[in-house]
């Protein structure tokens, strides 16, 4: 799959990036090199990036998320798959072509990428004792976490026909029962849409 899928016709998305790492920082001799800022800059990345968040998912099948922070704390990302399998998912909340989109990649161990601010985002664990690090410009906060239901009709996620059916998932009753994306855009777009 690798590629990534996306609702509508778009065939990428605006501020998403993979992030280059050189073979030779994958193993070095002291162990694994996790991050190094100096790859940003070369990537046209320019956010500095002050907390790190380590998701660990004990089982298989698990979705965490859609997760968006209220402003002022919304934030852009880096995410990187540390150990198991997994994939994520991002729901474009910005102004532009691409808002209300959604777009889902699969994710190998030690690929990391840049998520714009504006972007909720949600995890997905293919195999027990998936962990995630995920470097946020703010601090993520629970009274400032937006989640949005990923089976919510509005957004219009399709799982990937070679994976489980979404009811298969397990899935936390909070990120059930979220915020509905028709929500978010009519009554309080402003308070989430970035421009």
């Amino acid at each position: 799959m690798g590629e990534g899928c996306m609702r509508k016709k778009y065939k990428s998305f605006s501020g998403l990036k993979k992030i280059s790492t050189k073979a030779a920082d994958l193993s070095q001799t002291w162990g694994r090199l996790l991050f190094n800022a100096h790859s940003l800059p070369a990537n046209n990345i320019y956010s500095t990036f002050w907390y790190d968040y380590l998701i660990e998912m004990p089982f298989k099948h698990t979705i965490r998320g859609m997760y968006i922070q209220r402003r002022p704390n919304t934030s852009s990302y880096l995410l990187q798959l540390l150990s198991g399998s997994g994939a994520f998912i991002m729901l474009d909340l910005r102004h532009g072509k691409t808002k209300a989109d959604w777009f889902f990649r699969e994710i190998e161990t030690n690929e990391q990428f840049y998520i714009p601010a504006g972007c909720a985002l949600g995890f997905l664990s293919y195999e027990d004792n998936t962990r995630f690090l995920l470097k946020s410009y703010n601090k993520l906060c629970d009274d400032l976490c937006v989640r949005i239901p990923l089976d919510d009709p509005t957004m219009g996620f399709e799982m990937p026909e070679e994976l489980p059916n979404l009811d298969s998932w397990i899935i936390s009753q909070k990120d059930r029962h979220g915020i509905m994306l028709s929500e978010l855009m009519d009554e309080e777009s402003e308070q989430y849409l970035w421009k």
